[in-house]
């Protein structure tokens, strides 16, 4: 009974599985995925302006924002930056939908 009583003083919002963002409080919510996959070749771009071209790399995504995923991980090098190592860490970047393979919603 007690869990009934908390649990009716929150604010509730109700989401579709059809729904592509939902506005609660004022402001406008959209999901993003686990994960996402850059295709080989794929641009990711930093903060600074910065931009390289990556080889087929999966990342967590933690954002979105006007067709581009928030991501982060470990990017596979694309074959033409040789003084590169094979793989490198990305703090925090964004790619453009335009250059993601696969979108995975899933855990």
């Amino acid at each position: 009974m007690l869990d009934h009583l908390i649990l009716n003083t929150k604010k509730w919002f109700e989401i579709s599985d059809s729904d592509t963002s939902i506005v609660a409080n004022g402001k406008t919510w959209s999901p993003h995925p686990a994960t996402v996959t850059v295709r080989q070749g794929g641009v990711i771009g930093g903060a600074n302006g910065s931009a390289i071209s990556i080889g087929r790399s999966t990342f967590r995504c933690v954002g979105t924002a006007n067709n581009y995923y928030a991501i982060t991980g470990t990017a596979n090098r694309n074959g033409q930056w040789e003084d590169l190592p094979d793989t490198f860490p990305i703090y925090l970047s964004c790619v453009s939908a335009s250059d993601v393979e696969s979108v995975n919603w899933g855990g």
